[in-house]
């Protein structure tokens, strides 16, 4: 074989082989019409934020999630201004700093495979990770968003990233 003696096979593998190599990726998926609206390499240690309007108490509040180990997500911190309904108070597993006129609820011990949130416009629900967020509210109220972080192989995140981006991208950059 020519090809073997002029050096072509050891880069072909080794494109082959970081091309399919797989990597953990935080997605956030639209369940209803399975589709992707964020994909993004992510380590341990990175952080997420969600943001919305409480539904009853018409607060802000900011939900600020962390990536461990096993590709899961855990709960780290909750943000708002006042106690109210279905929100975070003082538990065994919590912890209640107030700072200014915010409380932030320190969370432990809360791990999850996946978050998954119903989406309402009135909420104004928002996703952000490394300056990109996501509106997503923007969906048609009853979806359900899914975020979760997977092993994916590297040409798949590329992939989906540079399709999404053609057709009008992920999110809004921050700035």
């Amino acid at each position: 074989m020519p090809f073997v003696r002029k050096g072509f096979l050891i880069p072909f593998f080794l494109l082959v082989l970081i091309v399919f190599f797989p990597l953990s990726s935080l997605e956030v998926r639209d369940i209803h019409d399975n589709r992707v609206l964020f994909m993004s390499p992510v380590s341990k240690g990175e952080t997420f934020e969600i943001r919305y309007i409480h539904s009853v108490e018409r607060v802000p509040v900011a939900g600020i999630f962390r990536v461990i180990n096993g590709n899961r997500i855990e709960v780290e911190e909750s943000i708002f201004s006042s106690y109210g309904a279905g929100l975070p108070s003082d538990t065994p597993r919590e912890d209640v700093v107030f700072e200014g006129n915010q409380m932030r609820v320190r969370h432990r011990d809360i791990a999850m495979e996946r978050l998954r949130l119903f989406i309402s416009p009135f909420t104004q629900q928002q996703f952000i990770h490394s300056g990109t967020t996501v509106d997503l509210s923007s969906l048609m109220e009853g979806h359900i968003v899914e975020i979760r972080v997977r092993r994916v192989p590297l040409l798949w995140c590329w992939g989906t990233r540079v399709f999404d981006l053609l057709r009008g991208g992920f999110g809004q950059s921050s700035g």
